[in-house]
């Protein structure tokens, strides 16, 4: 039956906000919830140890991380990568907010790694997609959850960021037009992290570029702050360069005719997951959806349900995830793979196989479990809503393989399957490893391709063996990071605790999963502390030894040593904080009295230890209130609630004056204007607002600069600013840094450090006063060959560039007391933005 005939109108971007499909997990989640009536239901639902096993509450854990940074008081939850986009593009206009922002930022990476425990392996980051040159078989494209898109052209060996000039955003699509490869299609948003509804993987729309990345634009598909929506493939026409393809969550199918400019909607009130063209027929077009497997004969303008209504061998249901794939040497016989989408004792639902272009199914097989963790497939679980994947191979289709936790391959048409790569490095000699999480696998010519949690990986043989393709990526999703003696700790999504030189690209990554807070023992520098989800580790020469473990117990733990004595760390495990020996005796900081009181019940976001004469002094938040102890030597310490300067946004984090215990800093996450940092000389008791005209988007982290007149530097979702008490207000302090989430900053010996979460670590001299005089050349344009971004130089004398700026994006300023020269070689190409004034020096 006909779903939809094609509307001659064009589609308006006009979306209400929208709900997620329903399954075990988020049965217990109404329609029109917000926020916190989302988090109230699933924290009672995953009270039960059990559920808290599956790998639907790592996802929950997540998205209640990133969502607290976001939400104001009412919950509303919004389309936030459209937000950072805005206030991205204001802030590169504005003229007032702007002062010298001395210092440079550079990549430390890491862009490779090595080691590896036997649980993981190590990888860089996660990529979501691939696509490759249509002629030269060395270029290809990947796009990543959260560090936008990279390009390599020499096959892997080195790449190149594309898109570092916007806010970091996820990619989940990239079509090059196939006679003309300059011009490429970008899907935004990461919609395989949507598991619940995440406005924070929400797509901006589709973004296009003319000259081979060096200028975005909008197309016709564009998503504002109201609009939440969530692409999981973007497709092109095989030979109509002008005809584009995007398959969404809960919206179904957009098509546009003519490269972009205008969209119109072919299926509605639906989720799509993938689509595909029949291959050598580009007027045969497959679909699978939520509704079954839809199938197109007039080039994807009306879809059929192809196996309605008897559904003729599918496991049709919407809490089932279903991908397709045909080989162009069979384009007769189409596959379908089905897994669970809720990953609570789910699990592969069946390979089925159609030999009349999808009218019939047959059911190939059920067992093993190919989407499962076990290595014979024997295990009840997968999480094929977050990663599910096939291809058949194009000159042989009865070689088909699918990707979910690992990639399995069959010979026989998927009647019976081997496994290919195990998620664990050390678990067999003779098993190749490769990054647990399939989220794409491809076929060009005879070689193999997978996107996968850890970064991208290629095989020449057919899965037997696989050869990473990392080196040069810095997509690393960082949460902390701790820095000492020039070597850095972080702990990372999916890819763990990673530690290295700060002068070394190639990180060791020290232990495997989910990681967050590490640092080093003060004393004993050998000795670092370091958690997972699952414990807190103590480790010395390369082995760890367990503190405390506990089954999915310590979601984003920041553990932070004791100031005074080196025998003791801190760390907080959701709404308590403990403190800690280096040989794991424990104690808890649990907050009785205001448990009581029903208050600082929710996680803690931050806490801040004082220094020196400070010592017995802590301060820690939750997302409405802040409490103060001074007697953090006493077991436990006693805690008052002190005053919250502001009940409309959530607090993300605090610190304090290391020289002045009753001076502190609170900031705020959340998009109300304004609200941004507060200051208190009272000790919590007043504050007064120093937000100044900070742009209106989360703040993440405070950090302070000790021996500073405040020098205070804050972390926020498209960057780094600055600010000390000597200046009025804040400046963007962002010279080269992508326009990316900053999750942590940290200062050790003259540098500030920003963990980031999509794009590694960055690094750059702190804040200082003016130079005399400045000579600017592509030379000391540091991680930025294209001189694109927002750059600001101020000098007391002299200016000179010779600079070639060449992206759309870049907004620069050159500021000299006597003299700017723009001397032969110095470029800048139209749809970039520089000012030059004579002026006097600010600082």
């Amino acid at each position: 039956m006909h779903l939809l005939k094609y509307f001659l109108s064009i589609l308006l971007i006009s979306f209400p906000i929208l709900i997620w499909s329903q399954s075990q997990w988020t049965e217990v989640i109404a329609q029109n919830d917000n926020f916190f009536e989302i988090t109230r239901k699933s924290d009672v639902y995953f009270s039960d140890p059990a559920r808290r096993t599956s790998k639907q509450y790592k996802h929950y854990r997540r998205w209640k991380w990133e969502m607290q940074y976001h939400v104001a008081a009412d919950g509303v939850m919004k389309n936030y990568n459209a937000l950072n986009f805005k206030a991205s593009q204001k802030l590169s206009r504005s003229r007032t907010q702007m002062r010298s922002t001395h210092g440079g930022w550079t990549d430390i990476g890491p862009s490779d790694y090595f080691g590896g425990d036997a649980y993981s392996g190590g990888g860089i980051g996660r990529i979501n997609c691939t696509t490759f040159h249509p002629t030269d078989p060395l270029i290809f494209w990947v796009g990543t959850a959260a560090g936008g898109v990279w390009k390599t052209v020499d096959g892997g060996l080195n790449w190149i960021p594309m898109t570092d000039a916007f806010p970091s955003i996820g990619i989940s699509g990239i079509v090059v037009n196939p006679t003309n490869p300059d011009i490429i299609y970008i899907l935004t948003g990461d919609a395989d992290a949507s598991v619940l509804r995440s406005p924070k993987v929400s797509t901006i729309g589709v973004l296009k570029t003319t000259d081979g990345g060096l200028t975005w634009n909008n197309t016709g598909l564009s998503f504002g702050a109201h609009n939440e929506a969530f692409g999981f493939k973007l497709i092109g026409h095989p030979t109509d360069p002008n005809i584009l393809f995007v398959a969404f969550k809960f919206l179904g199918i957009r098509r546009s005719d003519d490269g972009g400019s205008t969209w119109s909607e072919v299926a509605i009130d639906m989720t799509v997951w993938d689509i595909e063209y029949k291959p050598g027929d580009p007027s045969t077009m497959y679909a699978a959806s939520d509704i079954g497997l839809l199938k197109s004969i007039d080039g994807g303008l009306i879809w059929d349900i192809e196996n309605d209504p008897a559904f003729p061998g599918l496991p049709l249901s919407s809490n089932n995830r279903m991908a397709i794939a045909i080989s162009p040497s069979a384009p007769n016989n189409v596959y379908a793979v089905f897994g669970g989408d809720t990953g609570i004792n789910s699990t592969f639902l069946g390979l089925y196989k159609s030999t009349n272009s999808g009218s019939t199914f047959t059911q190939q097989s059920t067992t093993p479990n190919i989407l499962g963790w076990s290595t014979n497939g024997t295990d009840a679980e997968d999480q094929a809503s977050y990663d599910l994947c096939i291809v058949v191979d194009p000159a042989d289709d009865a070689q088909v393989f699918v990707g979910g936790i690992n990639l399995w391959k069959s010979l026989d048409s998927g009647v019976t399957w081997g496994r290919e790569t195990w998620w664990t490095r050390n678990f067999h000699p003779f098993d190749p490893y490769v990054h647990a999480d399939w989220h794409n696998v491809y076929m060009r010519g005879t070689t193999l391709y997978g996107n996968v949690d850890g970064g991208i990986y290629k095989s020449e043989d057919f899965g037997n063996s696989w050869t990473e393709l990392t080196g040069g990526l810095s997509i690393m999703q960082f949460y902390q990071i701790s820095i000492l003696n020039s070597q850095y700790l972080g702990g990372s999504q999916d890819n763990g605790t990673n530690g290295a030189a700060v002068s070394n690209q190639q990180t060791h990554n020290i232990l495997g999963g989910d990681s967050f807070g590490c640092t080093w023992h003060s004393g004993d520098n050998s000795i670092q502390f370091i958690s997972t989800q699952n414990s807190i580790e103590r480790r010395q020469f390369g082995s760890n030894i367990s503190i405390w473990d506990e089954t999915e117990g310590f979601w984003f733990t920041d553990i932070k040593m004791h100031t005074t004595d080196a025998n003791y760390f801190f760390f907080n495990k959701n709404n308590e904080l403990f403190r800690a020996n280096q040989d794991g005796a424990i104690w808890s900081f649990q907050f009785d009295s205001l448990k009581t009181n029903n208050i600082f019940t929710a996680d803690i976001l931050g806490y801040s230890q004082g220094f020196d004469t400070n010592a017995e002094t802590m301060y820690a938040v939750d997302q409405f209130h802040i409490i103060k102890t001074t007697n953090l030597g006493t077991i436990p310490p006693t805690w008052e609630v002190k005053v919250n300067p502001s009940a409309t946004v959530m607090i993300s984090d605090v610190i304090q004056d290391p020289g002045n215990a009753t001076r502190v800093w609170v900031t705020y996450g959340g998009y109300v204007d304004g609200v941004k940092v507060f200051f208190s000389s009272t000790g919590g008791d007043s504050w007064t607002n120093v937000s100044g005209t900070l742009p209106n988007v989360p703040i993440r982290c405070i950090t302070y600069h000790d021996g500073t007149s405040d020098g205070l530097y804050l972390g926020t979702d498209i960057g780094v600013f600055y600010k000390n008490a000597t200046m009025s207000d804040w400046i963007y302090f962002s010279n080269f840094l992508p326009s990316t989430i900053v999750s942590d900053i940290e200062i050790s010996e003259g540098f500030v450090y920003a963990g980031t979460f999509g794009r590694g670590i960055w690094k750059s001299s702190v804040y200082s006063t003016c130079v005399a005089d400045l000579v600017l050349t592509p030379a000391n344009d540091p991680s930025n060959p294209l001189s694109i971004g927002h750059q600001e130089y101020h000098v007391d004398n002299s200016l000179t560039s010779t600079r070639i700026i060449q992206g759309n994006f870049a907004d620069i300023r050159y500021n000299a007391g006597n003299v700017i020269d723009l001397q032969a070689g110095f470029w800048l190409k139209q749809g970039n933005f520089l000012e030059m004034k004579i002026e006097d020096c600010p600082d």
